[in-house]
């Protein structure tokens, strides 16, 4: 299960990389035929259009995973302010670089504009999912993830292959997500299958300090179609290597196993019941 996470996030992080080259060529052709853009240099605009595509499919890839429609449009619209605004700060920051220092060379200065790209982009997704206690080191993996996949693209702008800017943007925008979900889909140790209703089958890797159930839109596990379902009805607390199950509405009643509880700690097996909703915990080797 982990390993088909990593290359199905892989592949959603890639797709963000095709939709920024295609971004790209459609700003070229644009400017081909009106000349230069005002406000901003062409470095900059690139960069912020390839942020804007990474962004994209950056911050909805949990709604892709999960199949989640609801919310996929509103991710994708929050991961493109995201990978925009990312992507002028880091370029900006870059292009300040080049111009207050004649020695340094423009691979150098690119290659600095995609960590800073990784910093900015786990600094304003953890604004907007807040849940973990782990930013910093999301902020950290992200930058990692610039070091690598910068390294990467501008090795491809350096030999001699077809369509060099596409391979590169595929291969920075596959390692960006790599790169956040690598240590916290390999420390995880559990997960919840829905048992019922339309959702029923559905594997949801328990990844977050705190891992979120009920009917909104803003939950981990998202509950459509079930009654007597909160709109945060529950929550999944991580404490070191155990899993707690917590009550998080005053009106929603938890159940596990088919008693009622305000809390409890886990077991793999344990039935949680919310509502008309069965769902199981699970241990992941």
């Amino acid at each position: 299960m982990k390993l088909l996470r990593l290359v199905q996030t892989g592949i959603i992080g890639a797709l963000g990389g095709v939709i920024s080259w295609v971004f790209l060529q459609c700003f070229l052709s644009i400017q081909n035929m009106v000349g230069a853009f005002p406000l901003f240099d062409q470095f900059t605009y690139q960069g912020m259009i390839a942020g804007l595509g990474i962004g994209m499919f950056l911050h909805s890839r949990e709604a892709i995973l999960s199949k989640n429609h609801i919310i996929l449009k509103n991710r994708i619209g929050n991961g493109a302010w995201i990978g925009l605004l990312s992507g002028f700060l880091s370029f900006v920051m870059g292009q300040t670089l080049l111009a207050f220092s004649f020695s340094i060379s423009f691979f150098l200065v690119r290659w600095i504009s995609w960590i800073l790209l990784g910093f900015w982009l786990g600094v304003f997704t953890h604004f907007l999912t807040p849940a973990s206690k782990r930013e910093k080191t999301r902020i950290l993996s992200l930058m990692l993830g610039g070091v690598v996949g910068g390294l990467l693209f501008e090795i491809c702008q350096n030999i001699p292959i077809g369509y060099p800017g596409l391979i590169g943007l595929i291969l920075i925008g596959g390692i960006f997500p790599l790169s956040m979900i690598v240590i916290k889909t390999y420390t995880a140790t559990a997960c919840i299958r829905v048992l019922t209703g339309d959702n029923q089958g559905e594997m949801y890797l328990v990844d977050k300090d705190i891992f979120s159930i009920g009917y909104s839109a803003d939950n981990d596990v998202i509950l459509k179609g079930y009654t007597e379902v909160c709109e945060t009805h529950a929550q999944i607390v991580k404490n070191s290597r155990s899993y707690q199950v917590v009550s998080a509405a005053p009106g929603g009643q938890v159940f596990v196993n088919y008693r009622f509880v305000d809390q409890q700690n886990m077991k793999n097996g344990d039935i949680i019941k919310l509502g008309t909703a069965l769902l199981q915990f699970c241990e992941v080797p």
